[in-house]
């Protein structure tokens, strides 16, 4: 064994005795202690080793909290709105709330990358239309959304939701809406 192996080896072992020595002694108990204790809700909370990383529960959905949400899926953002341009789709959360329609896209451990919304009364729904697309093999059934922001600017970005249940719960949201207007 090359000589570099044994002195990791003997590293390794070193810190995990000293580690061991730094630890305080816990007494064991017997067979018969140890079947009698009695399990409660315990409820810990993990800490990342990255502290500014928050955890995936740390991280709220911005439409839980104040309007209530009414829809929420997995979905994908097909382009369309100018502030958003994409190369490739955008993996991300559709979430319906009373008064906007927003899509968060997620990055890594959950963090809230950037977030679009649609408010609810800024949407055209005269021209609110749903499409099959073939997205290479499958079909897909894509969502435009067109509207206008506070700058009077159109914007018309496509959505795909991936669920079929929030699809359906989808659809019919817009088409309670469409029917309305």
């Amino acid at each position: 064994m090359p000589l570099r192996g044994l002195l990791y080896r003997k590293l390794k072992k070193k810190m995990a005795e000293s580690e061991a020595k730094k630890r305080p002694k816990v007494e064991q108990k017997t067979e018969q202690a140890k079947s009698k204790v009695e399990f409660k809700n315990i409820k810990t909370k993990y800490v990342s080793p990255m502290s500014s990383a928050p955890s995936i529960d740390a991280v709220p959905s911005p439409g839980t909290q104040e309007n209530g949400e009414l829809i929420k899926g997995s979905a994908r953002y097909w382009g369309g709105h100018f502030l958003y341009p994409i190369k490739t789709v955008e993996i991300g959360e559709l979430v319906v709330n009373k008064n906007s329609i927003q899509f968060i896209k997620y990055g890594f451990l959950r963090r809230q990358e950037w977030n679009m919304e649609i408010p609810i009364s800024k949407v055209e729904w005269k021209k609110v239309s749903q499409a099959m697309e073939e997205d290479g093999i499958y079909n897909i059934t894509c969502f435009t959304i067109p509207f206008k922001d506070d700058k009077g600017i159109r914007h018309q970005p496509k959505f795909s939701v991936e669920t079929s249940a929030a699809r359906e719960k989808f659809s019919k949201f817009l088409y309670q809406k469409l029917s309305s207007k």
